[in-house]
């Protein structure tokens, strides 16, 4: 057993409504060649009886495209996290990992970029209506 889950595995929290629909509002996905967080660890961390039924992708600089115009490079992370996610939609997946994917705070205004990400991500990707 990795540090990390035993260092998990030391408390256990029982749900108070396991019926109760979720969305987590916030997570990352990111992987580094020492450290990894995907779907897969994602999953088992809200597995412990809470009825996580959709979530809330927030970006972490994670898999950036490494050339091209500057505004289009966080594109890549809409990619992969749309890549990492993509059998994970639908009616029949019990927790739609990355159901949506709000803009980054950086890209805000960068129209190009926000275009971009909303056309890689099968329409998860939301803008505000601001101009």
């Amino acid at each position: 057993m990795s540090d990390r889950l035993a260092w998990l595995a030391r408390t256990a929290e029982e749900a108070i409504d396991p019926q109760l629909e979720i969305c987590d509002p916030h997570h990352h996905l990111w992987e580094f060649p020492a450290n990894r967080y995907l779907v897969e660890e994602f999953l088992g961390d809200v597995s412990g009886g809470h009825r996580v039924t959709r979530t809330v992708y927030v970006e972490c600089h994670q898999k950036y495209r490494p050339d091209g115009p500057v505004p289009l490079r966080p594109v890549g992370e809409t990619e992969f996290v749309d890549q990492c996610t993509a059998a994970l939609q639908g009616d029949a997946a019990a927790t739609q990992v990355a159901n949506s994917i709000p803009p980054a705070n950086s890209m805000l205004h960068a129209m190009p970029s926000r275009h971009a990400r909303r056309r890689e991500s099968s329409s998860r990707y939301f803008m505000d209506q601001s101009p």
